[in-house]
């Protein structure tokens, strides 16, 4: 069965500084509602937008200014857990808003949602927070690994799909993330096809063991590992960022421990220090 542990002060309190500070950072809301500039024409409502037939939205500048600085209160009150239960509602519901926004004009960045989600756990897990975003961030890769399977079969690893991938992305990407670029990577591998299927089909079998990480104790450290190593790779071989998954993975982490371990580090030193 899958262990629901309740989550430990010490952990909830480092997850939920570290998280509200990162959105904090990452998501500039005046960004994404400047597709209120955009010409209504292009308003194509989706989900809740869609069922409720909702308008193409008109906010002044001022409103928007209003929302703007609400959401980062809110990420900082989130943060410093003041009203924790009351703000962290009303920090995900803003966000929400921001997400689905976007989508409505034809903008569907993968990555948002995920992080939406994230910050309804955060809000309605009760004891359980930790491990709802652990869910989360299972059946997100658990996803895209069935997709592959779903679309393209056996063959994403044994044809030449993550060769055709990696050679197009100079082209699909070439104005983006220059660093990753000018280490060539994906045309250093491309021409390997034996090391592009293997790469395919470590990539798909992370993805679909990622629940196992609910699962077992031993192979949670490598999953994550592995699949934050898949992140990292996809970055300098494909030049997708995938810098908001960031956040996801923290919550594999044991601060607990890595404190415990401190102390326990210093320990002898006090204990010398008092016979002395």
């Amino acid at each position: 069965m899958i262990e629901v542990q309740t989550d430990s002060n010490f952990n909830f309190t480092v997850n939920r500084v570290l998280l509200f500070l990162f959105l904090l950072y990452k998501i500039a809301p005046a960004k994404f509602l400047a597709f209120l500039d955009i010409p209504d024409v292009l308003w194509m409502p989706t989900g809740v937008f869609h069922f409720f037939e909702f308008p193409p939205p008109a906010f002044s500048e001022l409103s928007v200014q209003i929302f703007s600085y609400s959401w980062k209160l809110l990420a900082v009150l989130c943060a410093l857990g003041i009203s924790y239960r009351l703000s962290s509602i009303f920090f995900f519901l803003m966000t929400l808003i921001l997400v689905n926004f976007i989508y409505n004009y034809g903008f569907t960045p993968h990555a948002f949602m995920p992080i939406a989600l994230v910050t309804f756990a955060m809000a309605f897990g009760g004891r359980h927070k930790i491990f709802l975003v652990r869910f989360i961030f299972c059946t997100i890769y658990f996803s895209a690994g069935l997709s592959k399977l779903r679309n393209g079969g056996l063959e994403w690893i044994f044809s030449e799909s993550l060769q055709n991938i990696l050679l197009r992305s100079d082209i699909y990407f070439h104005d983006v993330h220059s660093f990753g670029r000018s280490l060539a990577l994906n045309l250093q591998l491309a021409p390997h096809l034996v090391f592009t299927k293997i790469l395919a089909g470590f990539t798909l079998l992370m993805e679909l063991a990622a629940p196992l990480a609910l699962f077992s104790k031993k192979l949670r450290y490598p999953i994550v590992t592995s699949l934050l190593g898949m992140q990292i790779a996809i970055y300098f071989l494909i030049f997708v960022n995938f810098s908001w998954y960031a956040c996801l993975f923290i919550f594999w982490i044991d601060w607990e421990e890595i404190w415990k371990r401190i102390n326990k580090f210093h320990e002898p030193n006090t204990l010398r220090e008092t016979t002395v």
